[in-house]
């Protein structure tokens, strides 16, 4: 499976030869294309509000999805919103995605995925140029500096993440508290409960130093800011810890 981890739409590899699509326009075609593509990136479950639909794709081009068959269109015209056929058997549903994180959210608490196989003494210039030797490492969690800690499966991820931070080296610490993170684990915690993500203490830091860059306002407590951020907007987070590759 690929490793990039941005979100992406699935089609059959020889979908633009299905007898609804070949005879597209290259217009329609790629309406067809971006609207499966819109819908993924905020949600809709393959329907789209009329008024972005016409905003976005010429008129011509949706006429021709919304024809593109006398009894299953491509896509069909409800007239406040153009609905994709079938958009659950090709692509990501809200319901899917709830599934997905349910399962992480399980998978964090009973020690989450697997760690790569480092050796107890790799360090981080080893783990990045892929020079050491590797030796199958389970039943332990891969910290930032390339330090090793041993976790019992039946440990909670709060005691594992606490067990990650009190390892850390200084220059860690160090951004941490130049952050404003004050309870570094119990902010880790907090990511995995509110995205289904696993991050690493660095990782962490990262998003906290981005989500306050972000902020329009001064913010005074930036941990409770972060916190907040995934509360309101946990998709969005979950969304960007992925594309960023943060997630373990």
């Amino acid at each position: 499976m690929p490793r990039d981890k941005r979100l992406f739409m699935t089609f059959p590899i020889d979908f633009d030869e299905h007898p609804k699509v070949a005879p597209l326009s290259d217009a329609a075609f790629r309406a067809f294309v971006e609207m499966n593509g819109y819908s993924r990136r905020h949600d809709l479950d393959g329907v789209i509000p009329a008024g972005v639909a016409r905003k976005r794709w010429v008129s011509r081009a949706l006429k021709e999805l919304t024809t593109s068959h006398p009894e299953r269109p491509l896509v069909i015209d409800k007239g406040d919103s153009y609905v994709l056929r079938d958009y659950a058997e090709h692509q990501e549903t809200r319901e899917s995605v709830a599934v997905r994180r349910a399962r992480n959210r399980e998978n964090g608490t009973k020690g989450g995925r697997p760690p790569r196989k480092r050796t107890e003494t790799q360090s981080v210039t080893e783990s990045v140029s892929g020079s050491a030797p590797e030796r199958k490492a389970e039943s332990r969690v891969q910290s930032p500096e390339g330090l090793t800690t041993h976790v019992s499966e039946s440990q909670s991820l709060q005691e594992r993440a606490r067990e990650m931070t009190d390892s850390m080296s200084s220059v860690v610490k160090g951004m941490a508290s130049r952050a404003g993170i004050t309870d570094l684990a119990s902010l880790i915690v907090s990511i995995h409960e509110h995205t289904g993500c696993v991050v690493e203490a660095a990782h962490a830091v990262a998003l906290t130093n981005e989500l306050v860059g972000r902020a329009k306002g001064e913010v005074k407590h930036p941990q409770r800011y972060v916190v907040s951020c995934l509360t309101q907007s946990p998709g969005e987070i979950e969304k960007h810890i992925y594309e960023s590759g943060w997630a373990a």
